[in-house]
């Protein structure tokens, strides 16, 4: 069976109801912790989020045939590991301290400062649009927010460098507004299966996915620092991103690992 057009499965995911991510009795603070959080910690809070139970939610049809040129079929526990980041996308981001403390940490390994609030001008820095930064992720939810840690956590050298040239007045684009996209871009990746067959070539389909948004993140990097671009380019630089993404994501992710191998010196 063909799967709909595009547009009716935008329209489909971009009307799902978001879900809170929070435990009952959780007191919600708005206190920065101690030290970031770092990517692992993070991940291991969400291990036990019920994926299954949102697959029909989340409008994912898991390929069960491989056709001649369709996308490959994924492991059992690779398309579980697929169907929780897709539910994840629809998780609040808003309704947790865990997810608080995700955000302090993102801020603070980008920019080396502590003690910020919850909300205020400061958050504009790293490129939100506004001073709530939890109003950006409607889209992506807290999937997005997990990707925009895993970066500066486990490659920080990389987003050091991305996030250094998002500064630079005359080039400057907002950081975490493009990496939201990003994430957006992952999740049709997923959707459309092409990523299906580098997820069963890695030990970790998480690993892989988070590698995914951080080549794409790397390719736009790439491609703002070797252009004349400014914010009013952002559009166009992410839709060029779009397409690696959806239809060579072996290639970005492939991309990432080699560069990574290389710490990240040749970028």
């Amino acid at each position: 069976m063909s799967s709909p057009p595009p547009e009716n499965q935008e329209d489909i995911w971009n009307n799902i109801p978001t879900t809170e991510f929070s435990e009952e009795g959780q007191n919600v603070t708005h206190q920065e912790p101690e030290s970031p959080m770092t990517y692992e910690k993070a991940r291991s809070l969400l291990v036990d989020f019920d994926a299954k139970s949102g697959l029909s939610a989340i409008a994912y049809k898991p390929h069960v045939r491989r056709f001649c040129f369709g996308p490959a079929v994924l492991t059992k526990a690779n398309l579980d590991s697929v169907i929780q980041f897709m539910c994840l996308s629809k998780v609040d981001v808003s309704a947790s301290t865990d997810s608080h403390a995700m955000l302090f940490s993102v801020f603070s390994l980008l920019t080396g400062d502590t003690g910020c609030t919850l909300t205020g001008q400061h958050w504009e820095r790293v490129g939100f649009q506004g001073t709530d930064p939890r109003t950006d992720f409607r889209s992506c939810g807290l999937a997005a927010l997990l990707q925009m840690l895993y970066l500066p956590s486990v490659h920080p050298k990389c987003a050091s460098v991305i996030y250094k040239l998002s500064q630079i007045p005359s080039i400057s684009f907002p950081y975490a507004v493009v990496s939201i996209n990003l994430t957006a871009h992952c999740l049709n990746a997923l959707r459309n299966g092409k990523v299906n067959k580098i997820l069963n070539k890695q030990n970790d389909p998480f690993d892989t996915i988070m590698k995914l948004h951080a080549g794409a993140f790397l390719k736009f990097y790439s491609i703002w620092k070797s252009g004349s671009y400014s914010i009013v380019n952002v559009a166009d630089v992410l839709q060029t991103i779009l397409k690696s993404v959806v239809n060579n994501p072996s290639l970005v992710v492939e991309t990432f690992e080699k560069a990574s191998q290389a710490q990240f010196d040749e970028i």
